[in-house]
Protein backbone atom coordinates (compact mmCIF):
# COMPACT_ATOMS: atom_id res chain seq x y z
CA UNK A 1 0.00 0.00 0.00
CA UNK A 2 1.38 3.39 -0.94
CA UNK A 3 1.97 6.11 1.63
CA UNK A 4 -0.67 8.83 1.81
CA UNK A 5 -0.75 12.19 3.51
CA UNK A 6 -3.52 12.31 6.14
CA UNK A 7 -6.44 14.41 4.95
CA UNK A 8 -7.66 15.23 8.45
CA UNK A 9 -5.51 16.33 11.39
CA UNK A 10 -6.79 15.35 14.83
CA UNK A 11 -5.48 16.61 18.19
CA UNK A 12 -3.11 14.32 20.10
CA UNK A 13 -5.17 14.06 23.28
CA UNK A 14 -6.84 11.10 24.93
CA UNK A 15 -8.92 9.98 27.91
CA UNK A 16 -10.81 13.25 27.92
CA UNK A 17 -13.05 12.19 30.80
CA UNK A 18 -10.09 12.51 33.20
CA UNK A 19 -8.78 15.50 35.05
CA UNK A 20 -6.50 13.62 37.48
CA UNK A 21 -4.21 10.85 36.21
CA UNK A 22 -1.32 11.02 38.66
CA UNK A 23 -1.97 7.45 39.80
CA UNK A 24 -1.48 6.14 36.27
CA UNK A 25 1.85 7.94 35.97
CA UNK A 26 2.96 6.60 39.35
CA UNK A 27 2.14 2.96 38.58
CA UNK A 28 3.25 2.86 34.94
CA UNK A 29 6.62 4.42 35.81
CA UNK A 30 7.76 1.14 37.39
CA UNK A 31 7.41 -0.97 34.27
CA UNK A 32 9.03 0.91 31.37
CA UNK A 33 12.51 2.13 30.51
CA UNK A 34 13.31 5.81 30.89
CA UNK A 35 12.60 6.86 27.29
CA UNK A 36 9.29 4.98 27.09
CA UNK A 37 8.25 6.25 30.50
CA UNK A 38 8.90 9.85 29.43
CA UNK A 39 6.60 9.40 26.42
CA UNK A 40 3.83 8.07 28.66
CA UNK A 41 4.22 10.85 31.23
CA UNK A 42 4.33 13.58 28.57
CA UNK A 43 1.29 12.04 26.91
CA UNK A 44 -0.74 11.99 30.13
CA UNK A 45 0.36 15.45 31.24
CA UNK A 46 -0.72 16.83 27.88
CA UNK A 47 -4.15 15.36 28.56
CA UNK A 48 -4.26 16.97 32.00
CA UNK A 49 -3.09 20.36 30.73
CA UNK A 50 -5.70 20.44 27.99
CA UNK A 51 -8.60 18.90 29.88
CA UNK A 52 -10.39 22.21 30.37
CA UNK A 53 -10.67 22.82 26.63
CA UNK A 54 -12.77 19.67 26.23
CA UNK A 55 -15.43 20.40 28.84
CA UNK A 56 -17.67 22.30 26.41
CA UNK A 57 -17.78 20.05 23.39
CA UNK A 58 -20.37 20.00 20.57
CA UNK A 59 -23.10 17.39 20.30
CA UNK A 60 -20.77 14.92 18.61
CA UNK A 61 -18.65 14.74 21.78
CA UNK A 62 -18.70 10.94 21.92
CA UNK A 63 -17.41 10.55 18.39
CA UNK A 64 -14.79 13.24 18.91
CA UNK A 65 -13.51 11.65 22.11
CA UNK A 66 -13.30 8.20 20.57
CA UNK A 67 -11.33 9.52 17.61
CA UNK A 68 -8.88 11.31 19.89
CA UNK A 69 -8.44 8.22 22.08
CA UNK A 70 -7.53 6.01 19.16
CA UNK A 71 -5.25 8.60 17.61
CA UNK A 72 -3.36 9.21 20.85
CA UNK A 73 -2.83 5.53 21.56
CA UNK A 74 -1.56 4.94 18.03
CA UNK A 75 0.93 7.76 18.51
CA UNK A 76 2.02 6.15 21.77
CA UNK A 77 2.55 2.80 20.04
CA UNK A 78 4.41 4.44 17.19
CA UNK A 79 6.94 5.89 19.60
CA UNK A 80 7.54 2.69 21.58
CA UNK A 81 7.06 -0.40 19.44
CA UNK A 82 9.10 -0.36 16.24
CA UNK A 83 7.62 -3.57 14.74
CA UNK A 84 4.15 -2.02 14.78
CA UNK A 85 5.00 1.30 13.13
CA UNK A 86 4.03 0.24 9.59
CA UNK A 87 0.76 -1.21 10.86
CA UNK A 88 0.08 2.00 12.81
CA UNK A 89 0.84 4.18 9.77
CA UNK A 90 -1.75 2.31 7.75
CA UNK A 91 -4.38 2.57 10.47
CA UNK A 92 -3.67 6.30 10.82
CA UNK A 93 -4.23 6.82 7.12
CA UNK A 94 -7.47 4.83 7.09
CA UNK A 95 -8.81 6.81 10.03
CA UNK A 96 -8.10 10.11 8.29
CA UNK A 97 -9.25 9.18 4.78
CA UNK A 98 -12.33 11.13 3.69
CA UNK A 99 -13.74 8.30 1.55
CA UNK A 100 -13.75 5.75 4.36
CA UNK A 101 -16.92 5.60 6.55
CA UNK A 102 -14.96 5.81 9.78
CA UNK A 103 -17.83 7.17 11.87
CA UNK A 104 -20.10 4.30 10.85
CA UNK A 105 -17.52 1.82 12.07
CA UNK A 106 -16.51 3.59 15.27
CA UNK A 107 -20.07 4.17 16.51
CA UNK A 108 -20.31 0.51 17.49
CA UNK A 109 -17.71 0.95 20.26
CA UNK A 110 -18.26 4.55 21.35
CA UNK A 111 -20.76 3.92 24.14
CA UNK A 112 -18.70 1.10 25.64
CA UNK A 113 -15.56 3.21 25.44
CA UNK A 114 -17.24 6.09 27.23
CA UNK A 115 -18.53 3.76 29.95
CA UNK A 116 -15.02 2.47 30.56
CA UNK A 117 -13.76 6.05 30.80
CA UNK A 118 -16.33 6.86 33.48
CA UNK A 119 -15.39 3.75 35.45
CA UNK A 120 -11.72 4.65 35.21
CA UNK A 121 -12.43 8.16 36.45
CA UNK A 122 -14.40 6.80 39.41
CA UNK A 123 -11.60 4.42 40.41
CA UNK A 124 -8.99 7.14 40.02
CA UNK A 125 -10.69 9.64 42.32
CA UNK A 126 -11.48 6.86 44.82
CA UNK A 127 -7.81 5.85 45.02
CA UNK A 128 -8.03 2.28 43.67
CA UNK A 129 -4.81 2.09 41.60
CA UNK A 130 -4.81 -1.69 41.01
CA UNK A 131 -8.38 -1.73 39.73
CA UNK A 132 -7.54 1.33 37.68
CA UNK A 133 -4.61 -0.40 36.00
CA UNK A 134 -6.69 -3.44 35.10
CA UNK A 135 -9.32 -1.20 33.51
CA UNK A 136 -6.58 0.70 31.68
CA UNK A 137 -5.57 -2.56 30.01
CA UNK A 138 -9.19 -3.15 28.99
CA UNK A 139 -9.38 0.32 27.49
CA UNK A 140 -6.21 -0.26 25.47
CA UNK A 141 -7.70 -3.54 24.25
CA UNK A 142 -10.76 -1.68 22.95
CA UNK A 143 -8.50 0.69 21.03
CA UNK A 144 -6.53 -2.20 19.56
CA UNK A 145 -9.59 -4.13 18.44
CA UNK A 146 -11.18 -1.05 16.90
CA UNK A 147 -8.05 -0.28 14.90
CA UNK A 148 -7.71 -3.88 13.77
CA UNK A 149 -11.32 -3.95 12.61
CA UNK A 150 -10.81 -0.75 10.63
CA UNK A 151 -7.77 -2.19 8.89
CA UNK A 152 -9.58 -5.36 7.85
CA UNK A 153 -12.66 -3.53 6.55
CA UNK A 154 -10.68 -0.91 4.66
CA UNK A 155 -8.50 -3.56 3.06
CA UNK A 156 -11.62 -5.31 1.81
CA UNK A 157 -12.88 -2.06 0.26
CA UNK A 158 -9.62 -1.22 -1.49
CA UNK A 159 -8.96 -4.75 -2.78
CA UNK A 160 -12.33 -5.72 -4.26
CA UNK A 161 -10.71 -7.29 -7.31
CA UNK A 162 -8.22 -9.47 -5.41
CA UNK A 163 -8.66 -13.16 -4.72
CA UNK A 164 -11.21 -14.08 -2.06
CA UNK A 165 -8.64 -16.09 -0.16
CA UNK A 166 -6.49 -12.97 0.37
CA UNK A 167 -9.34 -11.15 2.09
CA UNK A 168 -10.03 -14.18 4.26
CA UNK A 169 -6.36 -14.29 5.22
CA UNK A 170 -6.46 -10.70 6.43
CA UNK A 171 -9.69 -11.30 8.33
CA UNK A 172 -8.04 -14.24 10.07
CA UNK A 173 -5.10 -12.02 10.94
CA UNK A 174 -7.39 -9.44 12.54
CA UNK A 175 -9.12 -11.97 14.77
CA UNK A 176 -5.95 -13.84 15.67
CA UNK A 177 -4.23 -10.62 16.66
CA UNK A 178 -7.18 -9.40 18.74
CA UNK A 179 -7.49 -12.79 20.46
CA UNK A 180 -3.83 -12.98 21.48
CA UNK A 181 -3.55 -9.34 22.53
CA UNK A 182 -6.60 -9.66 24.75
CA UNK A 183 -5.17 -12.61 26.66
CA UNK A 184 -1.73 -11.06 27.09
CA UNK A 185 -3.18 -7.75 28.28
CA UNK A 186 -5.30 -9.63 30.81
CA UNK A 187 -2.11 -11.33 32.02
CA UNK A 188 -0.46 -7.93 32.46
CA UNK A 189 -3.45 -6.68 34.43
CA UNK A 190 -3.33 -9.73 36.68
CA UNK A 191 0.34 -9.26 37.50
CA UNK A 192 -0.11 -5.54 38.13
CA UNK A 193 -2.80 -6.29 40.70
CA UNK A 194 -0.25 -8.40 42.61
CA UNK A 195 2.51 -5.82 42.28
CA UNK A 196 3.80 -4.16 45.45
CA UNK A 197 7.48 -3.52 44.84
CA UNK A 198 10.14 -4.31 42.27
CA UNK A 199 10.59 -8.09 42.13
CA UNK A 200 10.59 -10.98 39.58
CA UNK A 201 6.98 -10.14 38.69
CA UNK A 202 8.29 -7.06 36.90
CA UNK A 203 10.42 -9.24 34.64
CA UNK A 204 7.43 -11.43 33.83
CA UNK A 205 5.48 -8.35 32.77
CA UNK A 206 8.32 -7.27 30.50
CA UNK A 207 8.42 -10.76 29.01
CA UNK A 208 4.73 -10.64 28.19
CA UNK A 209 5.17 -7.27 26.50
CA UNK A 210 7.98 -8.70 24.37
CA UNK A 211 5.67 -11.52 23.30
CA UNK A 212 3.04 -8.98 22.27
CA UNK A 213 5.59 -7.29 20.03
CA UNK A 214 6.59 -10.62 18.47
CA UNK A 215 2.98 -11.54 17.81
CA UNK A 216 2.31 -8.17 16.21
CA UNK A 217 5.37 -8.35 14.01
CA UNK A 218 4.72 -11.85 12.66
CA UNK A 219 0.97 -11.27 12.28
CA UNK A 220 1.62 -8.19 10.15
CA UNK A 221 3.77 -10.36 7.90
CA UNK A 222 0.87 -12.79 7.68
CA UNK A 223 -1.51 -10.05 6.58
CA UNK A 224 0.78 -8.56 3.96
CA UNK A 225 2.51 -11.63 2.55
CA UNK A 226 -0.08 -14.36 3.07
CA UNK A 227 2.36 -16.42 5.13
CA UNK A 228 1.87 -17.55 8.70
CA UNK A 229 5.23 -19.03 9.73
CA UNK A 230 8.83 -17.90 9.51
CA UNK A 231 11.88 -20.02 8.77
CA UNK A 232 11.83 -23.22 10.80
CA UNK A 233 14.62 -23.63 13.34
CA UNK A 234 15.48 -26.35 15.84
CA UNK A 235 13.40 -25.45 18.90
CA UNK A 236 13.45 -27.03 22.36
CA UNK A 237 9.73 -27.72 22.90
CA UNK A 238 10.38 -28.41 26.59
CA UNK A 239 11.62 -24.83 27.03
CA UNK A 240 8.75 -23.39 24.97
CA UNK A 241 6.14 -25.24 27.00
CA UNK A 242 7.81 -24.28 30.27
CA UNK A 243 7.96 -20.56 29.50
CA UNK A 244 4.36 -20.43 28.26
CA UNK A 245 3.12 -22.44 31.24
CA UNK A 246 4.80 -20.01 33.65
CA UNK A 247 2.75 -17.17 32.18
CA UNK A 248 -0.57 -18.89 31.44
CA UNK A 249 -1.02 -21.68 34.00
CA UNK A 250 -1.86 -20.50 37.55
CA UNK A 251 -0.15 -22.09 40.55
CA UNK A 252 -3.46 -23.68 41.55
CA UNK A 253 -3.18 -25.97 38.51
CA UNK A 254 -0.71 -28.87 38.70
CA UNK A 255 1.44 -28.86 35.56
CA UNK A 256 3.63 -31.85 34.60
CA UNK A 257 5.80 -31.37 31.50
CA UNK A 258 7.49 -34.69 30.74
CA UNK A 259 10.45 -34.96 28.38
CA UNK A 260 9.61 -33.11 25.17
CA UNK A 261 11.93 -33.17 22.13
CA UNK A 262 13.62 -30.57 19.98
CA UNK A 263 11.73 -30.00 16.72
CA UNK A 264 12.19 -27.81 13.66
CA UNK A 265 9.40 -25.22 13.78
CA UNK A 266 8.52 -21.52 14.08
CA UNK A 267 9.19 -20.80 17.75
CA UNK A 268 6.77 -17.86 18.07
CA UNK A 269 3.86 -19.62 16.36
CA UNK A 270 4.30 -22.90 18.23
CA UNK A 271 4.32 -20.85 21.43
CA UNK A 272 0.89 -19.57 20.37
CA UNK A 273 -0.30 -23.15 19.93
CA UNK A 274 0.60 -24.21 23.47
CA UNK A 275 -0.67 -20.95 24.95
CA UNK A 276 -4.08 -21.49 23.39
CA UNK A 277 -4.17 -25.17 24.38
CA UNK A 278 -3.39 -24.36 28.02
CA UNK A 279 -5.90 -21.50 28.13
CA UNK A 280 -8.62 -23.71 26.68
CA UNK A 281 -7.97 -26.38 29.32
CA UNK A 282 -8.11 -23.84 32.16
CA UNK A 283 -10.83 -21.43 31.03
CA UNK A 284 -13.22 -23.82 29.26
CA UNK A 285 -12.22 -27.22 30.64
CA UNK A 286 -11.80 -26.07 34.27
CA UNK A 287 -8.77 -28.36 34.54
CA UNK A 288 -6.74 -28.65 37.74
CA UNK A 289 -4.09 -30.98 36.23
CA UNK A 290 -2.33 -30.57 32.86
CA UNK A 291 0.29 -32.96 31.45
CA UNK A 292 2.44 -32.81 28.32
CA UNK A 293 4.49 -35.69 26.92
CA UNK A 294 5.77 -37.02 23.59
CA UNK A 295 6.48 -40.33 21.86
CA UNK A 296 8.22 -41.28 18.62
CA UNK A 297 11.51 -40.88 16.82
CA UNK A 298 13.12 -37.65 15.55
CA UNK A 299 11.12 -36.39 12.61
CA UNK A 300 8.06 -38.43 13.60
CA UNK A 301 7.07 -37.09 17.00
CA UNK A 302 3.60 -37.16 18.55
CA UNK A 303 2.92 -34.67 21.34
CA UNK A 304 0.08 -35.18 23.83
CA UNK A 305 -1.47 -32.48 26.05
CA UNK A 306 -3.90 -34.02 28.56
CA UNK A 307 -5.96 -32.56 31.39
CA UNK A 308 -8.49 -33.70 33.98
CA UNK A 309 -11.10 -31.10 33.06
CA UNK A 310 -14.42 -31.25 31.26
CA UNK A 311 -14.74 -33.39 28.14
CA UNK A 312 -14.31 -31.72 24.76
CA UNK A 313 -17.71 -30.74 23.30
CA UNK A 314 -18.84 -31.99 19.88
CA UNK A 315 -18.25 -28.52 18.42
CA UNK A 316 -14.49 -28.84 19.03
CA UNK A 317 -14.37 -32.17 17.20
CA UNK A 318 -16.25 -30.56 14.31
CA UNK A 319 -13.76 -27.68 14.15
CA UNK A 320 -10.82 -30.09 13.98
CA UNK A 321 -12.37 -32.54 11.52
CA UNK A 322 -13.92 -29.97 9.17
CA UNK A 323 -11.60 -29.47 6.20
CA UNK A 324 -13.26 -26.23 5.14
CA UNK A 325 -10.68 -23.48 5.70
CA UNK A 326 -13.24 -20.66 5.67
CA UNK A 327 -12.89 -18.64 8.85
CA UNK A 328 -16.04 -17.62 10.68
CA UNK A 329 -14.67 -16.70 14.10
CA UNK A 330 -16.71 -16.71 17.25
CA UNK A 331 -15.43 -15.99 20.74
CA UNK A 332 -15.75 -19.65 21.72
CA UNK A 333 -13.45 -21.88 19.69
CA UNK A 334 -11.33 -19.09 18.24
CA UNK A 335 -8.21 -20.40 19.96
CA UNK A 336 -8.71 -23.81 18.36
CA UNK A 337 -8.99 -22.22 14.91
CA UNK A 338 -5.66 -20.51 15.52
CA UNK A 339 -4.06 -23.79 16.61
CA UNK A 340 -5.37 -25.62 13.57
CA UNK A 341 -4.09 -23.02 11.11
CA UNK A 342 -0.62 -22.78 12.63
CA UNK A 343 -0.19 -26.57 12.69
CA UNK A 344 -1.43 -26.83 9.10
CA UNK A 345 1.22 -24.30 8.05
CA UNK A 346 3.83 -26.61 9.65
CA UNK A 347 2.34 -29.64 7.83
CA UNK A 348 1.51 -31.07 11.24
CA UNK A 349 -1.78 -32.74 12.20
CA UNK A 350 -4.06 -32.30 15.22
CA UNK A 351 -6.72 -34.55 16.70
CA UNK A 352 -8.76 -34.78 19.91
CA UNK A 353 -9.89 -37.55 22.21
CA UNK A 354 -11.91 -37.75 25.42
CA UNK A 355 -10.77 -41.30 26.21
CA UNK A 356 -9.72 -41.69 28.94
CA UNK A 357 -9.35 -37.93 29.50
CA UNK A 358 -9.45 -34.79 27.33
CA UNK A 359 -6.29 -34.90 25.22
CA UNK A 360 -5.02 -32.87 22.27
CA UNK A 361 -2.72 -34.88 19.99
CA UNK A 362 -0.21 -33.15 17.70
CA UNK A 363 1.59 -35.22 15.05
CA UNK A 364 4.64 -33.67 13.40
CA UNK A 365 4.49 -36.01 10.36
Amino acid sequence: MEDHEPMVQLPEFSLTSFDNLDKIIEIFSNFFDESSNKIIIDWIKKIQNNFASYKDQPTNELQSNALQNIHAFMEFLKGNHKPTSDFVDRITYLRSSQDFPFYDVINAVIIGLTTIQRELYFKCVNNCPHDLLFEMQELLRVWFETSIGLYARRYSQLQKNTLKVQKEELSQFAHILAHDLRNYLYSIGGYLILYKEKDPVTEKIKGILVQIDELLETSIVLAEAGEIINEKKLVDIQEVVGSIAEIVIPKSVKFSPYDLPKIYCDNVRISQVFKNIFENAILHGKASIIETYAVGDPGKVTIFVSNNGEKFPDSMFYTIENNNDSFKPKRKGLGLQIIKKILKAHNWKISLTNDPEPTIIIRTF
